[in-house]
């Protein structure tokens, strides 16, 4: 159990890169002008905003007035968390304490979702189940933090539906501040 801790534990410290917001890639740029910030549950959608989840449920993707909001969707945040609950942490010693405070900084990432403004971004597209976001000068950003290997992570895969009713609100609050 401990060894599926720490793979947790791993993939989750990496949580930023995977959004791509920290480094520009080889073929995309990073993201200007984002940043974390605290999930909000209670965050409600008003005129022209919209959410959509991944096809397996491990992302969200929101834009709520001037901004893009993703991070972890709550299946995924359910899963993770059920696996790194502290409570379920037997011992006193310092390997008990070490994992309590290593599940406890993973619990802390969780809460956490990337934004960034509107008007960074250019355009999104679709292409094979992937949003695709360019910023204004046309160059592909890491907003999944997509390397463009042959992985078989579908984390980011949405439905064609959900992606166009994406784009068309994008598009419609892209034309709006013009």
């Amino acid at each position: 159990m401990r060894v599926s801790i720490w793979r947790v534990g791993v993939a989750l410290v990496a949580i930023p890169l995977v959004f791509g917001a920290c480094r520009a890639e080889t073929r995309r740029e990073g993201i200007r002008n984002a940043g974390f910030v605290d999930r909000d549950s209670t965050r409600r959608l008003g005129p022209g905003d919209i959410r959509i989840v991944s096809t397996d449920s491990a992302v969200e993707l929101s834009m709520i007035g001037d901004t893009v909001i993703t991070g972890l969707g709550v299946k995924a945040l359910a899963k993770i968390r059920a696996e790194t609950d502290t409570g379920a942490v037997t011992g006193t010693g310092f390997s008990a304490k070490l994992e309590k405070m290593i599940k406890s900084g993973v619990q802390s990432a969780l809460n956490k979702q990337l934004t960034f403004p509107v008007s960074t971004v250019g355009d999104v597209k679709f292409d094979s189940g992937k949003l695709e976001f360019f910023d204004n000068g046309g160059k592909r950003m890491a907003v999944f933090g997509d390397s463009g290997s042959s992985g078989s992570s579908r984390g980011g895969m949405f439905s064609e539906s959900d992606a166009q009713a994406f784009i068309a609100a994008f598009r419609a609050k892209k034309s709006a501040s013009h």
